[in-house]
């Protein structure tokens, strides 16, 4: 079965070309696992959190480099060993963000003093059941810890073994208001059952599935509802439920039912979900990619549709077929018009094609502009932008290079903007905009090594975004490459 998995490329020195970015590199002692971008003292500038890792398990360490202003030496920070996963969150109202980690018990929190944090965390919330068990050599963000409901203030939403549970801080601090019943899936595997030779030596697997929670309005009421995604099946909880935020009961469920009974059966379709307001009309919409068969008979099948007030999706309206893989789609408003245009990346599929694929070592990956045009998007593309991906044949036949994003604007005219790597040792900027949503040729190059980890942000508010490269397993593992957007030549 053919597989696509982005790894970062062999190291080249960086430089900007045409003045478009400025880059600087920052180091950690140790590989650098994950990377977050927030304004932490409330200066109005991001700064960096990098999570990193010295040595090899079992004997590997983890820390936190904190760099105020995305630039000098860091703070270092120790996390406890128990420690599971991060979130970064004002949590005391006072619009500084403190560092928040999870393990089974509770979340505790690093608090910011001055232009540091504290030495070490404090106790913040205790809860039993969390699902947070440590890791030996990372330790991810996880965003548990934001303002949910759109009231302006923090909520806490962490998964337990039964739940969801809810904390709120009043006057008194922060308080467990609630559980909402959405209790994660679980898939366990023991050895004695189910003998899989091509596995590591254990004794049983367990696998919890937790779904993906977006705030967005279902039913039009002007209030922010707690959507759980997974695959085409979705469950709603009501906003403004008082004390707990969100209805403890599910308010609606859906399951469309984009897999068929002998797919669900046999697990050979791929499905995902997005949740996004197309129309502009204040409620959310939802659209269904599915992904079927093998390298003989690859479809992929996009299925569009809108919310109605009150709740619930009207019938698909649009529903976009086709022969080869065509799945991980973006939305993203490309022409500036406030509504967002489909991004679809599209490649044939077939014996024949992986052939020359194996041959020649490169796949070139259409990514398609299709525009908004209300209640539809435009069956032929505005444009195409192809990226050509080399492919590594060492283990599988696996594509080299970071996901295209379109979630950023790099020269601040209110059009997304399309990133993409242009060479093995290049990044290209294509600029969004005009009939075709999408400029011909890259605007800026930009000489760095392309990398799958990477994070689009503004760092100085000046609505003109910058680009975080960072390798994780690959060298400079110890680098974040720091592409600072100058606003010139754009």
């Amino acid at each position: 079965m053919w597989a696509v998995v982005f790894w970062g490329l062999t190291w080249t020195p960086a430089r900007a070309d045409s003045g478009h970015f400025k880059v600087d590199k920052l180091q950690v002692a140790g590989r650098v696992m994950g990377l977050k971008a927030e304004d932490l003292d409330a200066d109005g500038k991001k700064d960096l959190v990098a999570v990193f890792v010295s040595g090899r398990p079992p004997n590997a360490a983890r820390h936190l480099a904190v760099f105020f202003g995305a630039a000098g030496a860091p703070q270092i920070l120790h996390p406890p060993a128990n420690a599971a996963f991060l979130d970064l969150a004002d949590v005391d109202g006072d619009g500084r963000r403190a560092i928040v980690l999870g393990d089974s018990r509770g979340l505790s929190v690093w608090r910011i003093s001055g232009n540091r944090f504290e030495a070490s965390p404090q106790p913040l919330v205790k809860v039993s059941g969390l699902l947070a068990l440590p890791s030996d050599d990372d330790l991810p963000f996880f965003d548990v810890a934001r303002d949910w409901d759109g009231d302006g203030k923090t909520e806490i939403l962490v998964p337990i073994l039964d739940g969801v549970a809810v904390f709120t801080r009043g006057n008194d601090g922060w308080t467990r208001s609630g559980t909402l019943r959405l209790p994660p899936q679980a898939s366990h595997v023991v050895r004695a059952e189910q003998y899989e030779p091509r596995l590591r030596n254990f004794a049983a697997r367990i696998t919890y599935v937790v779904p993906e929670l977006i705030s967005a309005d279902y039913d039009g009421d002007g209030k922010l509802d707690l959507c759980a995604v997974y695959e085409d099946s979705l469950q709603v909880h009501q906003g403004g439920a008082g004390a707990t935020v969100f209805s403890e009961k599910a308010s609606a469920r859906h399951a469309l039912g984009a897999k068929t009974d002998l797919e669900a059966a046999r697990d050979t379709a791929h499905v995902h979900s997005t949740l996004r307001d197309l129309d502009g009309d204040g409620v959310v919409d939802l659209v269904v990619n599915k992904i079927t068969g093998g390298l003989q008979q690859m479809r992929a099948e996009t299925a569009v549709f809108y919310g109605k007030k009150g709740g619930g999706f009207d019938p698909p309206t649009q529903v976009l077929k086709r022969d080869g893989y065509s799945g991980a789609i973006a939305f993203a408003d490309l022409d500036g018009d406030g509504k967002p245009e489909l991004v679809m990346p599209f490649v044939t599929v077939g014996l024949s094609e992986m052939a020359r694929v194996l041959l020649s070592k490169r796949m070139r990956v259409g990514f398609e502009m299709r525009k908004n045009r209300g209640r539809r998007f435009s069956v032929e593309p505005e444009s195409t932008v192809e990226v050509d991906f080399v492919v590594d044949t060492s283990r599988l036949a696996d594509v080299d290079g970071p996901f295209p994003s379109v979630s950023g604007d790099y020269n601040g005219d209110g059009k997304s903007d399309f990133l993409a790597m242009h060479a093995t040792d290049q990044l290209g900027v294509w600029l969004g905009g005009g009939e075709t949503l999408m400029s011909d040729v890259p605007r800026a190059l930009v000489h760095v090594t392309p990398s799958k980890h990477f994070v689009v942000t503004d760092l100085d508010g000046d609505k003109k975004s910058d680009l975080l490269i960072f390798y994780r397993h690959k060298e400079p593992a110890n680098q974040i490459m720091v592409l600072r957007n100058t606003g010139q030549g754009w």
